[in-house]
């Protein structure tokens, strides 16, 4: 005597349509009401929850070498011993910002990436590579500096 019930419009939650051929029998019924988005893939809540998870474990790992190539960067100061001694000149500048580029740049990256992360992650995206990219910019960035206080140290 009645359809099931109609609960994908807005104003049709609860209601049954009549088989008597009304206006409400002529909407047909969707048993998609439930269905994903057809943009959705099936598996599209496993795969984001796994992007989540991998982000997550990798934004860990960042979180260690930025930590460890920060303290690296500290003793990046102890190079400064031998400035002034007669026979290896240095210059200071360089060497500050060498050593400074070396302790901040990790967490500049990581503040960076995790700002990223979270943009892609709201638009569904994938955002596991941008922690595998802030570590490999974070190394790249403690080579540099410590290029810098090597060159400061020969100039």
């Amino acid at each position: 005597m009645f359809e099931p019930l109609q609960g994908h419009r807005r104003g049709d939650v609860g209601r049954r349509a009549p088989l008597d051929g009304g206006p409400a029998a002529s909407r047909s019924y969707d048993h998609r009401v439930n269905a994903p988005l057809p943009s959705e893939h099936p598996d599209s809540r496993t795969a984001r929850s796994d992007n989540v998870l991998a982000t997550v474990l990798l934004f860990l790992l960042l979180l260690l070498v930025a930590a460890f190539l920060s303290f690296r960067a500290m003793f990046l100061g102890f190079w400064v011993d031998a400035c002034g001694v007669v026979t290896i000149p240095c210059e200071p500048g360089l060497f500050r910002a060498g050593r400074l580029a070396g302790v901040f740049s990790p967490w500049v990256i990581f503040v960076v990436a995790l700002l990223l992360s979270i943009v892609l992650i709201a638009i569904r995206r994938r955002a596991f590579w941008v922690p595998l990219l802030a570590i490999v910019l974070a190394v790249g960035s403690h080579i540099v500096a410590s290029v810098l206080v090597d060159l400061a140290m020969q100039a």
